[in-house]
């Protein structure tokens, strides 16, 4: 991706040339400036470019210093964010830039993100490579590095959510082995059946057949009569699968 530097008396601009921005975008974010969202600012050559004074590049910033557990955890959390701000300038999480290169470090060691309405890139290839960039330029101690370590298991996988991603620096190792435990466990009960639940079904359902078999074949009081049957099995069935549904729960 080619980007430029532009600079001003006041400002200092990252200009990227592909990508145009429609009016009406741009007009939303310049309506709506959000705290973790770049400036837009429309180039008449064509492109777009974005404020970034007073901080530093992901990529320059930690050129040589090495990046804290306190920075990664900062990062992901400006950037979810920056992901629920772009909702309210009607732009999709796929318009946010993830590269290094472009996410800007705030003089007050937060982050400001670019997302571009005429750009989109692979989200989830995005927050790969910005946990490889954060796990690749990380020091600290053993007890940190079990959590830098999640981190680069958790965006190795190949299905992974960000919530995997937050819960994997936000918490201790420990406390994160039984999270996913749990979640399994309860995942495998949410899959199990009560042993009674089929057999009152299929009564239920021969119940139906017959009552509707012989609600067909009589007329007048009769029928009401069946009628209001129908009404209490129902009513019964609704009640045994909730005890069913509770004795469920009680055997987990």
């Amino acid at each position: 991706m080619e980007i430029n530097i532009k600079r001003d008396l006041n400002e200092t601009f990252l200009v990227l040339p592909e990508g145009e921005i429609s009016e009406a975008a741009y007009r939303i974010m310049t309506d709506h400036p959000q705290a973790h969202l770049m400036k837009p600012e429309l180039v008449p050559e064509g492109g777009c470019a974005f404020a970034v004074s007073g901080g530093n590049t992901l990529e320059y910033r930690y050129r040589k210093d090495p990046m804290t557990v306190s920075a990664i955890r900062m990062l992901f959390y400006d950037l979810e964010k920056a992901a629920n701000e772009c909702q309210i300038c009607l732009l999709l999480p796929e318009n946010l830039i993830l590269r290094p290169q472009l996410i800007i470090e705030r003089g007050d060691g937060t982050y400001v993100f670019l997302a571009h309405p005429g750009m989109t890139e692979d989200l989830f290839a995005g927050l790969r490579r910005l946990a490889h960039f954060c796990c690749d330029n990380f020091a600290g101690n053993e007890e940190e590095q079990e959590i830098v370590d999640r981190l680069r298991a958790r965006a190795e996988d190949e299905i992974f959510r960000f919530e995997d991603l937050l819960r994997a620096i936000s918490e201790t190792p420990e406390k994160a082995d039984k999270n996913i435990r749990d979640e399994e466990s309860n995942e495998n009960e949410k899959k199990k059946t009560h042993p009674l639940l089929l057999p009152a079904v299929f009564l239920a359902a021969a119940a139906a057949f017959l009552v509707f078999y012989y609600l067909g074949t009589f007329e007048g009081e009769p029928r009401l009569l069946l009628g209001s049957f129908v009404c209490l099995a129902a009513s019964v069935g609704s009640a045994v699968s909730r005890v069913l549904t509770r004795l469920r729960t009680a055997d987990t």
